[in-house]
């Protein structure tokens, strides 16, 4: 990856800002765990920014990158920086555990494009995306940049 820079930095700085504002908008019931959702937004931001191809059109653009975010409960990070790519409205985010949401505390594929996987604590999440998306196996296409990440 090339080296960032100055103005290329300062951009995903502010847009860290700004999705630490919308994390905190969404809890304003007191609900999520705010300090893995910082902890994890940085990374987040620049994945999105400057390493993953994705397309916010076609969330299911057979060519993408998938970022499955193994601590589901950071997912406030991860809903922030999608609605920033362009994934969904911004004002969706407003919605986060409430009722019959698109944003729940834990990330569903089948309600918000740009999730890749359902993920939590307490999900064997590397066995189920190997079952699930079988196109990653070893020596083929796509997976050695994701094992590539897992050693990070």
């Amino acid at each position: 990856m090339a080296e960032l820079s100055n103005e290329e930095i300062k951009v995903l700085i502010e847009k860290s800002y700004n999705s630490r504002t919308n994390i905190l908008k969404m809890m304003k019931n007191g609900e999520g765990h705010i300090g893995g959702a910082f902890s994890a937004l940085d990374i987040i931001t620049v994945i999105y920014n400057h390493i993953l191809k994705f397309n916010p059109e076609k969330p299911k653009w057979k060519d993408r990158d998938r970022f499955i975010l193994s601590a589901g409960h950071k997912v406030l990070a991860l809903y922030a920086v999608l609605a920033d790519a362009g994934y969904f409205d911004e004002e969706i985010l407003w919605t986060y555990n409430n009722f019959d949401t698109r944003v729940p505390m834990h990330p569903d594929e089948k309600v918000l494009p740009g999730i890749e996987f359902p993920t939590g604590i307490f999900r064997a999440w590397i066995g189920s995306c190997m079952w699930n998306f079988p196109e990653f196996k070893i020596g083929q296409k796509g997976f050695q940049g994701i094992y590539n990440a897992w050693r990070w």
